[in-house]
């Protein structure tokens, strides 16, 4: 779940494959490349992405998504960021 989509500021994103912990969610852009590691969360919980890189740059707008990964295998959303 993404919320809002499009966003301009920052997203919040949950994950919702109950009592199934994600050992790794992380931003990638429409080419593959990483742009961002956000932090780990149990289902259900939600965490923000402000639209910047791991170095704290913000990224271009454009079409990202949001990949998370857990036990049962990765889950991916898109994400469109504007300006």
């Amino acid at each position: 779940i993404v919320s809002p989509n499009p966003f301009r500021a920052e997203i919040r994103v949950a994950w919702s494959v109950p009592g199934e912990p994600v050992s790794q969610a992380r931003v990638i852009d429409a080419l593959g490349r990483h742009v961002a590691t956000l932090d780990r969360q149990r289902a259900g919980d939600s965490v923000l992405w402000d639209g910047r890189d791991d170095r704290g740059r913000a990224v271009a707008a454009g079409t990202y998504y949001v990949e998370a990964r857990g036990p049962l295998g990765p889950a991916t959303a898109r994400v469109v960021f504007v300006r």
